[in-house]
């Protein structure tokens, strides 16, 4: 049976390791891979309940899972994602 609380969570784009507090969030690794798009959580300090999509064209190649927030920053500086959106600004077909 998996462990549904581990104790550390891997970005899916650098490997990195964080100290899990729910079982798949860590602090400053705490957002989803989702598709086209970054969907923050709680216990990011980048995308704190906020949404990014990747440019269109951009292939990100990553799987879905969590993102740290060193990525996410790096994704920003290179021009590779969209502008941050508040989630509960977002149309409902996003969330599913």
């Amino acid at each position: 049976m998996p462990d549904e609380n581990p104790k550390t969570i891997s970005c899916v784009r650098c490997g990195n390791t964080y100290e899990a507090f729910t079982s798949s969030q860590a602090y400053d690794c705490a957002c989803d891979v989702k598709e086209d798009r970054i969907v923050g959580a709680y216990g990011s300090s980048v995308l704190d309940m906020q949404t990014v999509h990747f440019q269109a064209g951009f292939d990100h190649g990553l799987p879905e899972g969590q993102i740290c927030d060193t990525c996410i920053r790096h994704l920003q500086d290179h021009g590779e994602l969209t502008e941050a959106v508040n989630q509960f600004d977002l149309p409902d077909c996003l969330d599913q």
